[in-house]
């Protein structure tokens, strides 16, 4: 399933910062307040991928720590191709 299309309630006003077809990364708000990253395997077909629950297809949310943030990002920023980098520059401490 195209990340795009992943959009579960408390995971909204997300945006996808990578995604190489089989895996996704994204960048959004949880339950209306935390800012965080999140990732998931895309699926093939019509698999929703993982993780999902209950036949909806949802992201696997990373901690609200710093190691975790920007860890993350310094590693999608080795990423050829990554572009998005310098909209998330701001969480790296």
């Amino acid at each position: 399933m195209r990340p795009e299309r992943v959009k579960p309630y408390k995971f909204h006003k997300h945006t996808i910062i990578y995604d190489d077809g089989d895996f996704a990364v994204a960048y959004g708000i949880w339950e209306g307040r935390d800012e965080r990253l999140a990732m998931r395997w895309n699926g093939y077909g019509d698999d929703i991928g993982y993780p999902s629950q209950g036949g909806n297809p949802l992201w696997f949310q990373l901690p609200n720590t710093g190691i975790w943030t920007s860890a993350m990002l310094e590693a999608l920023a080795k990423i050829e191709g990554f572009k998005k980098i310098d909209e998330f520059k701001g969480m790296i401490k």
